[in-house]
């Protein structure tokens, strides 16, 4: 009879521990929408990188793009037409509807 409460107990103690470190590693992510805009050069086909997380999106012929980022992560624009520019994202970038970038 110990051992079987025993067992139990471990096994208790194991799933709150898992539980609570999962709940404590768990970094919201957020999809940013954006949009590249220019006068004079084509929009489409400008990749942009998260640097912090590798990921990476081409934009559409409407210059129009959306990738996964955290507060902090930096985010790379680059394409043969354009100067390489980067971004840090803020709560800012996230709460707006879509990102223009000039």
């Amino acid at each position: 009879m110990k051992i079987h409460l025993l067992r139990k107990y471990v096994l208790l103690v194991f799933l709150l521990s898992f539980v609570s470190y999962t709940g404590f590693c768990q970094i919201d992510t957020a999809v940013l929408k954006g949009k590249i805009a220019s006068l004079n050069n084509d929009v489409s086909n400008v990749l942009i990188i998260n640097l912090n997380s590798k990921k990476s999106t081409i934009t559409d012929s409407l210059g129009l793009f959306s990738i996964d980022v955290k507060l902090q992560d930096s985010l790379r624009i680059t394409a043969v037409q354009y100067l390489s520019k980067e971004i840090i994202i803020t709560n800012d970038l996230i709460n707006k509807g879509v990102v223009v970038i000039h």
